[in-house]
């Protein structure tokens, strides 16, 4: 559930920044509800423990992506694969910082977004909810079912068939540029870089 909420959490502000940033899209926000809308955000991640509930998803995530990762056979090599092992466990190191100076940004636009799409009423309910001992515990935990090994081998599994995918597409994505550069030369001049 928590990986869903972590989804929804990055994609919403990704969406919600998207959106505040097209000309003539900014709509105004009831001052109340968007109130009620930090009060969500502060209650799924206490301000004392944004960083860490962060830094736990994003080690269970990356665990998982190594896990569905599937390499070229050369990566068998014991160097090589000593170097991708260090940089995959390098990773949650090196998004944090990254992480922790867009969080309230993101957590600013989730809470627009929630003032945007629920009512007064409704955010008071799951405000009520939220202060529940059930309800601080259903928000505040379940970003830790990502380690929940029922979840980390669904999303292995995820990654290593979106990884293929992804291959595939790559592959055909490049045929096609390779093919129409070939019949458009003159692009191959648009595309180096400027001398100094």
């Amino acid at each position: 559930m928590r990986l869903l909420a972590g989804r929804v959490l990055l994609r919403g502000a990704a969406i919600a920044c998207l959106l505040a940033a097209m000309p003539g899209h900014a709509q105004a926000v009831d001052p109340a509800r968007l109130a009620l809308g930090r009060q969500v955000i502060a209650i799924m991640y206490p301000p004392a423990r944004r960083d860490a509930m962060m830094s736990e998803m994003v080690s269970a995530l990356m665990a998982q992506i190594r896990g569905g990762t599937q390499l070229p056979p050369m990566f068998s090599d014991p160097g090589l694969k000593a170097i991708m092992d260090r940089a995959f466990a390098s990773m949650p190191a090196r998004l944090m910082p990254v992480i922790s100076h867009n969080l309230p940004r993101m957590h600013e636009a989730i809470a627009t977004a929630y003032a945007r799409e629920f009512t007064a009423a409704e955010l008071t309910e799951i405000v009520a909810f939220g202060r529940t001992p059930a309800g601080q515990r259903y928000f505040q935990r379940s970003g830790g079912l990502l380690s929940d090994r029922d979840v980390a081998a669904a999303n292995t599994a995820y990654v290593a068939e979106a990884q293929q995918m992804n291959q595939q597409f790559s592959a055909q994505v490049r045929q096609e540029v390779t093919a129409y550069l070939g019949k458009h030369p003159e692009l191959l001049n648009k595309a180096a870089p400027a001398p100094r």
